[in-house]
């Protein structure tokens, strides 16, 4: 299994067939690691695959996603809008 990992040692992400590029070949994993696997839940240490004790559950998601929705949601409306008005009266 090979894993990845950023600069603080956190397992951002891992492999079982293939591998990554810059990815760190491991042999053993810990109990139930496959299972509960989150990016950055372990640190790798020593050589070894530990819990995160820095962990934090509830990151909170990038806003760009939601916002770029928002303004897209205000275009679809203002151009329908616009549509409406143009439609009007062709009759």
């Amino acid at each position: 299994m090979q894993i990845l990992i950023n600069s603080k040692s956190e397992i951002t992400n891992y492999a079982v067939v293939g591998g990554f590029e810059n990815g760190i070949e491991v042999d053993e994993i810990p109990t139930n690691f496959r299972e509960m696997f989150k990016p950055k839940l372990y640190k790798y240490i020593d050589n070894q695959i530990v819990l995160n004790n820095d962990y934090v559950e509830n990151e909170e998601p990038p806003k760009e996603k939601n916002s770029d929705i928002e303004i897209l949601n205000e275009r679809i409306s203002d151009l329908e809008i616009k549509v409406k008005e143009l439609t009007q009266g062709t009759d």
